[in-house]
């Protein structure tokens, strides 16, 4: 069931940027991610701070991700 204080997100194959800005975790899935320089391999995960400038991904495998909601925020009621 969504819920409005998470966003979700998946992403095959990324050669991608995702704006910095809120604490996020990252987890793959399949193949290998590289997650700022740092190789993900299926089963593994990160996490990345909110003070962070952005999290750069590139490679074959399936990344999802998870973060507190910009709605929340701007609501008050993000993490």
């Amino acid at each position: 069931m969504p819920v409005p204080e998470f966003a979700l997100g998946r992403l095959e194959a990324p050669d991608t940027r995702l704006e910095g800005g809120l604490p996020r975790v990252l987890v793959c899935t399949a193949g290998e991610v590289a997650v700022d320089g740092r190789l993900l391999r299926a089963g593994e995960s990160a996490f990345s701070r909110g003070s962070a400038g952005g999290v750069e991904l590139r490679g074959p495998g399936t990344i999802f991700w998870a973060q507190p909601s910009r709605v929340a925020d701007a609501q008050g009621r993000g993490a």
